[in-house]
């Protein structure tokens, strides 16, 4: 048995060039996340330092642009929360830990300084 069926596509319908299960809109990004790195640098005393104290400068900051959200809290998280764990105990390892993803993810997935 043979069906042959014509799909009918809206009038305002647009044909998208990406490859199947490609995120279009929305997602982590790399760019996103060097642009709102590099708008702390630029506008925030206090995160210039913060960073600058982490190792991070403005050309590892245009290198993140390249890299993927758990290579740069793997990275970086490892530094930072060793040093706060070195300061501050276990705990305040493990709370910078999580901060740092949390704000990794954030910062790749919200246009902050955009």
């Amino acid at each position: 048995m043979n069906c042959v069926a014509t799909l009918n596509m809206p009038n305002n319908y647009v044909v998208m060039e990406q490859e199947e299960m490609m995120y279009i809109d929305g997602g982590w990004s790399g760019e996103v996340f060097k642009d709102n790195i590099l708008g702390l640098y630029a506008n925030c005393r206090q995160a210039s330092f913060a960073l600058r104290a982490g190792g991070i400068g403005v050309g590892t900051i245009y290198q993140m642009a390249k890299m993927t959200a758990p290579y740069i809290i793997a990275k970086f998280g490892i530094t930072l929360s060793t040093t706060a764990t070195i300061i501050g105990g276990v705990v305040a390892g493990l709370i910078t830990a999580a901060g740092i993803s949390a704000a990794v993810y954030y910062l790749g997935n919200h246009s902050v300084f955009g």
